[in-house]
C-alpha cells in the first residue's frame, strides 16, 4: 500500500512539473513574441520598451484575468469542481 502511494505521489509530482514547465514555457513564448513585435514597431518610432510593456500585460494578464473571472463565476454558481457539496 506504502509503495502505491509513492507512486502516485510520484506521478502528480510529475504532471506537476511538466505543467509548470509547459507554463514557463508558454510565458517565455509570450514575452520574446512580445519583444518582436515591440521591436517592428520601434521601426516605426514607438518606444521599444513602453510598447513591450503594454504587450506583455496584453498578452499575458488579460487571458489570467478572464480565467480568474470564469472561475469566480463557476464557483459562485456552484457548478465548478471545487464547490461545496
Amino acid at each position: 500500500m506504502t509503495d502505491e502511494r509513492e507512486k502516485q505521489r510520484r506521478i502528480v509530482r510529475r504532471a506537476t512539473l511538466i505543467t509548470v514547465g509547459f507554463i514557463l514555457a508558454a510565458v517565455v513564448v509570450a514575452v520574446g513574441g512580445s519583444a518582436l513585435v515591440a521591436w517592428f514597431l520601434s521601426l516605426n518610432g514607438l518606444p521599444f520598451r513602453t510598447t513591450w510593456l503594454v504587450l506583455t500585460i496584453v498578452v499575458l494578464v488579460v487571458p489570467v484575468i478572464g480565467y480568474a473571472a470564469a472561475r469566480f463565476r463557476e464557483r459562485r454558481r456552484g457548478d465548478g469542481k471545487h464547490s461545496a457539496e
